[in-house]
């Protein structure tokens, strides 16, 4: 569901980029502004990196990772660049999806979305957890039970018995 709802939000802030640049009064600077912000959403280098020099041995093409593209950042920035728009009262594209109500719409989804994968990404890890206690727990947990009935079997009915040879096989280990 996240994926989907955040599907499009590159594109869609270049639209809303070029109406705001297309609106009146708008200054050169909060174009840049604008700019510097969907360049964020994208993961994008405000410039190159340099080629490298074959003739030196250091890499000059080598950088670190500029991306702040997980679903919060991206977020943020769109709600960033809403809040820019809303500083411009010419800013009213005709275009439904890109009006202001309709941008404050989508970005309220993403949040949404990411807040629910949060959500249920604590829910696994605290199922997984109860889950591990359950099987492995000391004294308690399936694996250690299983075992000592295995030993029971093979004491009640012998090593040879089919009663064992039925269980014998199944195996059970700690993580």
């Amino acid at each position: 569901m996240r994926e989907t709802v955040y599907s499009g939000v590159r594109k869609l802030g270049t639209r809303a980029i070029n109406a705001f640049e297309s609106s009146a009064g708008i200054k050169e600077n909060d174009v840049a502004d604008a700019r510097a912000i969907k360049r964020k959403i994208d993961g994008a280098r405000a410039k190159a990196l340099p080629p490298d020099d074959p003739n030196t041995p250091e890499n000059e093409n080598e950088g670190n990772s500029v991306s702040q593209r997980s679903y919060t950042n991206t977020a943020e920035f769109f709600n960033a660049l809403i809040e820019l728009f809303k500083l411009y009262p010419t800013y009213t594209p005709n275009e439904a999806e890109l009006q202001i109500a309709q941008l404050e719409a989508k970005h309220a989804a993403m949040v949404a979305a990411n807040n629910a994968v949060i959500a249920d990404v604590t829910n696994l890890s605290n199922d997984r957890l109860a889950r591990n206690e359950e099987l492995y727990a000391d004294d308690t947990g399936v694996v250690e039970i299983a075992g000592l009935v295995k030993k029971y079997v093979k004491s009640l009915f012998g090593a040879d018995s089919p009663e064992y040879g039925q269980i014998s096989g199944l195996e059970l280990k700690k993580r």
